[in-house]
């Protein structure tokens, strides 16, 4: 997937930007990291580009992209439109492109479809896919069967294809959770749906924000329909995402106005940030294997200096124990005997990190509803931090957070 978004830009656009991901701090949504690029090399050709799609790839198909529109409505803007001959990839934020998969499906089906047109979907998914159909569930406008995960945060292969009905249009089930780390077997998923369900034909969609950059992505081996990518958990700015659609499937177009886009969505094409994309794909795909090591490395030193300084019995680390089943750099941690909200006002901007349950001042603090979803017991899941390494966080960096978050806890447990 990295490679058919990198190979969609031409090589002049790796010197656009002058900078490229966040810092080597501990960060619940860690980048690839930090480029500085010379400027001198963007010229004419490519600023003509503005209000077109820029060049393509002849071996993977032609890419459209969209920009952000501050204050755009998610539901008005639809998905990419393949003809029968190309790939077509849409840049925008990760709730559009989401939003895009379910509701062009949806709209796709017409409005007063009866029975109900069914979605399949996980009890972990990502807001951007839990809001959107919870809204249109709430409307009377689709029916949504939940999935349910194991203790990991798993779903299991078998229970997605037999939640397929003769009426569902849409199984959505993210590549890796973004609070805990937990993979699914999308393709199997995938290979389940088409010949052991009731509707071989529905489309599938994967949400891959939290892997790209962390995992190797293949849309071919994945066998989705619809792949959504998100620009600033891979590099690139803030923004921008992508969302993969599978030729020769066609998605009506949801907002109208200007011919951008063939018709298809109207809105001037931002094209410094289709670039940085672009750019930022390149070096996840060239860097992946050593990047993917290096955040398991710090990762695995996290978790263990934090484990012995806290002690086993009062701490949990949440999601698959399995490498393979589990992204790279994400860590998510129960720690018995604190509040995760109290431990991260204490902790400010020493430690950047957030937490796995979104604990208010009310009594008793609500729990994150991936972890509620697991069965975490509340006593670890209202102490959750989630913490997640990149590829520039040093060693050094792992154990002085580990220092400062011990210090706390033991802190917090005295008082």
């Amino acid at each position: 997937m990295l490679s058919l978004l990198a190979r969609s830009l031409p090589s002049p656009h790796a010197s656009l930007l002058p900078f490229l991901g966040t810092s080597s701090r501990l960060h619940p949504a860690t980048c690839l990291g930090t480029r500085a690029w010379p400027s001198e090399r963007w010229r004419g050709s490519y600023c003509s580009a503005v209000g077109t799609p820029l060049p393509r790839a002849p071996e993977h198909g032609e890419c459209i992209y969209l920009p952000r529109l501050p204050g755009d409505d998610p539901d008005l803007a639809g998905a990419a439109t393949p003809s029968a001959a190309r790939v077509r990839m849409r840049c925008e934020r990760r709730g559009r492109t989401d939003n895009h998969a379910i509701m062009a499906r949806r709209r796709a089906e017409g409005a007063a479809s009866s029975p109900l047109p069914h979605v399949v979907t996980s009890t972990v998914e990502h807001p951007a896919v839990v809001e959107c159909l919870r809204f249109l569930a709430a409307a009377g406008r689709l029916d949504v069967s939940w999935v349910r995960v194991d203790g990991t945060g798993r779903v299991c292969a078998r229970e997605v294809a037999a939640a397929v009905t003769p009426h569902t249009i849409l199984v959505t089930i993210m590549h890796s959770n973004n609070e805990v780390g937990a993979v699914q077997p999308v393709a199997e998923i995938v290979r389940r749906v088409r010949t052991h369900s009731a509707r071989p034909s529905a489309l599938v969609h994967t949400d891959a924000a939290q892997s790209a950059g962390k995992l190797p992505l293949d849309v071919r081996e994945l066998g989705v329909d619809m792949l959504t990518l998100v620009g600033h958990k891979l590099g690139a700015p803030k923004g921008v995402a992508a969302l993969y659609v599978r030729r020769p499937l066609r998605l009506g177009s949801l907002l109208h106005g200007g011919a951008q886009e063939g018709g298809r969505r109207a809105g001037t094409e931002a094209v410094l940030l289709l670039v940085a994309l672009g750019e930022a794909a390149r070096i996840a795909r060239e860097e992946l294997a050593l990047a993917s090591a290096h955040m398991a490395r710090t990762r695995e030193r996290l978790a263990a200096l934090l484990v012995g300084g806290l002690g086993a019995a009062t701490v949990r680390v949440h999601g698959p124990a399995e490498a393979s089943h589990r992204l790279p750099n994400t860590l998510s941690i129960g720690i018995k005997g604190v509040r995760a909200a109290e431990l991260l006002a204490t902790l400010e901007d020493r430690v950047a990190a957030s937490a796995g349950a979104a604990c208010h001042s009310d009594d008793p603090p609500s729990v994150s509803p991936v972890l509620a979803a697991m069965g975490v017991p509340e006593e670890y899941a209202i102490g959750t931090l989630r913490l997640s390494t990149g590829r520039h966080t040093t060693m050094e960096e792992v154990e002085k957070a580990a220092a400062l978050i011990i210090a706390e806890v033991k802190r917090q447990r005295r008082t």
